[in-house]
């Protein structure tokens, strides 16, 4: 689990990379699928798609629990949500994995 949330906040490095109602965005601003080559901005549960695709329902409804059952992705495209928010829930994603499964924080 903490191999994907570190590669989920890799995606989402900066706050060009994230993106809000829709999956995922070209560098054009088009909607576009999350697994495209032409993406290069996501929201949320787009990264989670683009980074984990066989195991995007598992990190999905990890993050939908800590969120305290709240979808995902109600929770990205609020309109108050900010880029900062999502990069915190992240690294509290990635302490989560961590205290459960007993993995380093470096790996």
């Amino acid at each position: 689990m903490k191999e994907y949330l570190d590669r989920l906040d890799e995606l989402l490095s900066d706050e060009s990379k994230w993106t809000q109602c829709t999956s995922a965005r070209d560098s054009a601003g088009n909607i576009c699928y999350a697994d495209s080559d032409l993406a290069v901005s996501w929201c949320l549960a787009g990264a989670i798609r683009r980074i984990a695709p066989d195991d995007y329902t598992e990190l999905l409804m990890f993050i939908y629990c800590l969120l305290g059952e709240t979808d995902p992705m109600e929770w990205n495209d609020a309109p108050e949500r900010t880029f900062a928010d999502v990069k915190a829930l992240i690294a509290k994603a990635k302490e989560r994995a961590v205290a459960q499964t007993g993995e380093t924080s470096d790996g």
